[in-house]
């Protein structure tokens, strides 16, 4: 258990700087690592110029320095993370999640009005049964496999439901029955690889709700999130989705 708890705390930590200070996905990372380097070249431009001046002694000690710099601010970010963030947001989730599980164990039909998080939410797959039939349902029309998975990974779904203005277990409950129909005619949009995840009815449900919004709001909502990266692209084909099958 205290070596389940270090390596979720040291991974979240790092998550949590890496995102704050480098990249929330690799296309962020392309083009924060783009700006740089052009960045540099200014600086040795600049500083290989006749009037230009020279703040370091060649180029390579630029490089070094900022290296440095990036490496110091990731410490910081990281220390103060193991310290004080991650672990909070870690109890913060066990304690959430505790109440969706007893809530599971002593009713299959009321699901809490507790806040969606990672935790929550990944006990809320697992103890209620509506995301598991509703995969089913998905996985008989399209004739796909249902996949098992350890983990679930509920995070990036946890932030991007909050995003959409879904709150809390119940709300997500409700519109996943409200919106069964929508959901089972959206699936086959969303043309899952090698069959169906214990949270693809969840994404369907967010191209539903998104595409319900309109591109544009749906952009405006995903596009800054901090653990979750969509191109535009996304919300225009969430609202082509919709109307198509909201057509019929």
């Amino acid at each position: 258990m205290v070596k389940f708890y270090i390596s979720h705390l040291l991974q979240r930590s790092v998550r949590n700087a890496w995102h704050t200070l480098i990249a929330r996905d690799w296309l962020d990372l392309l083009g924060k690592a783009l700006v740089g380097g052009l960045l540099l070249l200014l600086l040795y431009l600049a500083s290989d110029s006749p009037g230009g001046y020279r703040a370091f002694s060649d180029e390579w000690a630029i490089t070094i320095t900022g290296f440095k710099a990036l490496s110091i601010g990731f410490l910081i970010l990281f220390l103060g993370n193991l310290l004080f963030i991650a672990p909070y947001q870690l109890w913060r989730e066990a304690t959430t999640e505790l109440e969706v599980v007893n809530a599971s164990v002593g009713s299959k039909s009321e699901v809490p009005p507790t806040e969606i998080n990672e935790g929550s939410l990944g006990a809320y797959i697992r103890g209620f049964p509506t995301v598991r039939l509703l995969n089913e349902k998905i996985a008989e029309r399209m004739d796909l496999p249902l996949l098992k998975e350890r983990e679930i990974g509920a995070f990036s779904y946890a932030e991007s439901a909050v995003a959409l203005g879904v709150t809390t277990l119940a709300q997500l409950d409700k519109l996943l029955k409200d919106d069964e129909t929508l959901i089972l005619r959206a699936a086959p949009y969303l043309i899952p690889e090698k069959g169906i995840r214990p949270t693809f009815c969840l994404s369907v449900l967010f191209t539903v709700i998104g595409g319900r919004m309109g591109a544009d709001e749906y952009w405006e909502r995903i596009k800054s999130l901090k653990h979750t990266s969509s191109p535009r692209g996304w919300a225009d084909n969430a609202e082509h989705t919709y109307k198509e099958i909201t057509a019929y």
